[in-house]
């Protein structure tokens, strides 16, 4: 897995702009976190956003607005669903057609900042498991076998 370094994060957005994607309790706690690392999200882009809706001081657009807006490609974007139910995968996968400078998901942004507070459950920064791979292995290799 990798780790990333902890002068990357303070380097991180650098002259771009960051939007969140998924404007729900995950994303907005995303978007005061980065705040106090002094990174101010440009918006949250949410599939379910309504015209002219703001959360947390944000507007929140769709993904063809935000790519309408001809943003995307100097704009990093995490994806902020913290949601077994939902798969994010077509999600990542459209983002980073979209154009987007860097698609980060959340096992990304826990590893850029694991000093954030908010509860994420079994999302750790991945350096915790770093003792823990044999047993992560074997998991793996058991479901698997069972497919």
């Amino acid at each position: 897995m990798r780790r990333f370094q902890p002068d990357l994060r303070d380097k991180w957005a650098a002259g771009r702009s960051v939007v969140l994607y998924g404007a729900g309790g995950a994303g907005q706690n995303v978007a005061r976190h980065l705040a106090t690392h002094g990174i101010l999200a440009a918006a949250f882009v949410d599939a379910r956003a309504a015209p002219g809706e703001i959360r947390a001081g944000l507007p929140v657009l769709t993904l063809a607005e935000w790519v309408q807006s001809g943003r995307a490609a100097g704009a990093d974007v995490i994806v902020c669903i913290h949601n077994h139910l939902v798969n994010v995968a077509p999600i990542i996968d459209s983002l980073r057609a979209s154009g987007f400078a860097r698609v980060l998901p959340m096992v990304d942004y826990i590893d850029l900042f694991p000093d954030d507070p908010y509860e994420r459950y079994w999302l750790a920064p991945t350096d915790y498991y770093d003792d823990k791979s044999p047993t992560r292995i074997s998991i793996r290799t058991s479901q698997a076998s069972c497919e």
